[in-house]
């Protein structure tokens, strides 16, 4: 091992900071972010045979004759599948923190490097020297946000990272893996395999990451659970069957609250089941989101419409019973305050006596009118 007085490429160094080191003393360094493994070297390799070493890998001296590398590992694997004993580095002498972030700062600008790499990358370093995002983001140039989302697709499965790092058309991209990483910090049983699910159908359906981040809100937020089996899976299996059509059937209240449509919400609780009926055809018959809505509709006013004519009798009977039941509830939760107002307001006791009678009345009355009719019970 020497120093020599050879400069040249990029890196402008003083002549005492290049060694020549011996190959066998090179330690590669777990924090270079760039995985070599099964890289076709050949042109690198033809490259230094006929022009030479024009940027020299960086190393850090460990003070016991070996010296890990920060960055450069395909150069020195290029170097040691070529014969050479040893090669030329610029030996670091800062502190190691500063030293990695050399390492970072270099692989990270290079095309080969993925989002994926850089998210290994940031975690190892986190771990190791205990920084903050915050501060990873200052020394590293990313946005914070940006450190963020690398750390948090490093729980994802590996067949998912692996996908993300291949970086092939028409597969998973680094923003369908963010998405993913939201499942991984609830507390669902079956997330990974949830995940694994919606991945399938990102590349099944080319889902955009907008699409993809309304199903993961959908299934984190509950809304998946309360939706009927059926429509559950439908949601995975599916192209048609998105977040929006699944928020239609959980919403179905909401869009009653609209001005034309509140008289027709009373039915709504009764036909659940057919209007999931309606939309899993509506989303096998490949219908988009605004005729799926439609044909909600108008099961919904077609339903009110039967009531109202007398075609249905029992759901007439549910909606006044409904009424009914409300009353009593009501009445129940007022029971304190009617007891009090007996102590504290006796005029006004008497006025809700003289009204809960005329009310027992009436509805004496209507039970003498619905009694059922013993002689024709087989009607």
């Amino acid at each position: 091992m020497e120093n020599i007085s050879v400069q040249h490429g990029p890196d402008h160094v003083e002549l005492a900071d290049v060694r020549q080191i011996e190959l066998d003393k090179i330690i590669v360094s777990d924090f270079c972010c760039r995985n070599s493994e099964g890289d076709d070297l050949s042109c690198l390799m033809d490259s230094i045979v006929q022009e030479g070493l024009l940027q020299y890998p960086n190393a850090m001296d460990n003070g016991d004759g070996t010296f890990l590398l920060l960055c450069g590992r395909r150069r020195y694997l290029a170097c040691k599948t070529l014969g050479w004993q040893r090669i030329p580095c610029v030996v670091r002498q800062k502190d190691q923190r500063d030293l990695i972030f050399i390492a970072l700062t270099e692989n990270l600008q290079r095309l080969a490097s993925n989002p994926v790499d850089e998210a290994i990358f940031l975690g190892k370093v986190k771990k190791e020297f205990g920084y903050t995002e915050e501060e990873l983001g200052r020394r590293t140039g990313f946005q914070q946000s940006g450190v963020n989302e690398r750390l948090s697709i490093l729980e994802l499965p590996r067949e998912i990272l692996m996908e993300v790092s291949a970086g092939e058309a028409g597969r998973l991209k680094f923003t369908h893996a963010v998405a993913l990483a939201y499942l991984m910090k609830t507390n669902r049983s079956q997330k990974e395999s949830e995940i694994r699910d919606l991945a399938v159908k990102v590349r099944r359906c080319q889902l955009t990451t907008i699409e993809l981040k309304m199903l993961v809100k959908l299934i984190t937020g509950g809304g998946y659970d309360r939706l009927p089996d059926k429509l559950r899976m439908l949601l995975f299996n599916h192209k048609y069957m998105t977040a929006k059509v699944a928020n239609l059937y959980l919403g179905i209240e909401q869009i009653c609250q609209e001005k034309e449509m509140q008289k027709y919400r009373i039915v709504v609780p009764t036909i659940r089941t057919r209007i999931a009926d309606v939309i899993c055809k509506a989303v096998k018959s490949k219908l988009l989101y605004d005729r799926i809505k439609q044909q909600v509709i108008d099961l919904i006013q077609h339903e009110a419409k039967s009531a109202d004519s007398g075609a249905d009798a029992g759901l007439n009977v549910k909606t006044v019973a409904h009424h009914f039941s409300k009353l009593v509830d009501e009445i129940n939760i007022s029971r304190e305050k009617i007891i009090a107002l007996s102590k504290d307001n006796p005029q006004q006791l008497a006025n809700f006596k003289r009204i809960a009678q005329n009310l027992i009345k009436q509805l004496k009355e209507l039970l003498a009118n619905v009694e059922p009719d013993t002689n024709n019970t087989g009607n």
